[in-house]
């Protein structure tokens, strides 16, 4: 028997473990690096994802627990001038499908879109020569993925979000390039939550560094 207050739980857990990948904008090394204006580049990620632990609080909660995600991610960007800086308009679309149990209880399945993500970084300083990059990048997430309060497994939130990175990325020796990314995310309200009520989520902040 799964009582309320860990269905509650599972769902939150769940529901952020889906949406990870857009939880916050994970830099990979040299995303920053741009390319010329009229560039048009799409790009397709797949991941695949099994979690077989699950914690109420500090404690971790007894049975057969897991969650299998399988998460493709579509992306679509084109480089331009805005008003002599580059800019590059971005639309990410993530969709898959994700099941769990907890334990040993079948707590179902959820498959197809999720949240849209549009954003438009642009270089606020843009030195080619030296390899040095200041980016500035503003992205919107918008509540197009599948939900269902009554379910505890989603793909999408519900609510808008709003996240802005600032990326440094400089060549520090020849053969060496360093990245450092800072985000923060705002998160809109989601008046139908899983269990019932309201939720809300403080500011999210995360930095990331990565050596080449």
């Amino acid at each position: 028997m799964i009582n309320q207050k860990l269905f509650t739980t599972f769902a939150l857990f769940t529901s952020m473990t889906l949406s990870s990948y857009t939880h916050a904008l994970d830099l990979n090394a040299g995303d920053y690096d741009p390319a010329p204006a009229g560039t048009t580049i799409g790009n397709l990620y797949h991941q695949n994802g099994l979690y077989n632990s699950l914690y109420s609080g500090s404690h971790a909660v007894p049975g057969v627990n897991k969650l299998h995600t399988q998460i493709s991610i579509v992306s679509l960007m084109h480089y331009m001038d805005i008003g002599g800086k580059l800019a590059v308009p971005v639309a990410i679309l993530p969709f898959g499908q994700g099941s769990s149990t907890v334990m040993g209880n079948s707590m179902g399945r959820d498959q197809g879109l999720s949240d849209l993500i549009v954003g438009i970084p642009f270089w606020a300083y843009n030195n080619p020569k030296q390899q040095t990059y200041f980016v500035v990048a503003p992205f919107l997430y918008i509540p197009t993925g599948s939900y269902d309060a009554n379910h505890a497994v989603n793909l999408g939130h519900n609510r808008y979000r709003g996240l802005l990175q600032l990326a440094f990325s400089t060549q520090v020796c020849p053969k060496i390039k360093l990245d450092i990314a800072a985000d923060t995310t705002v998160h809109g309200k989601n008046s139908d939550a899983v269990g019932g009520g309201t939720l809300s989520q403080k500011l999210g902040y995360q930095l990331q560094t990565s050596a080449r």
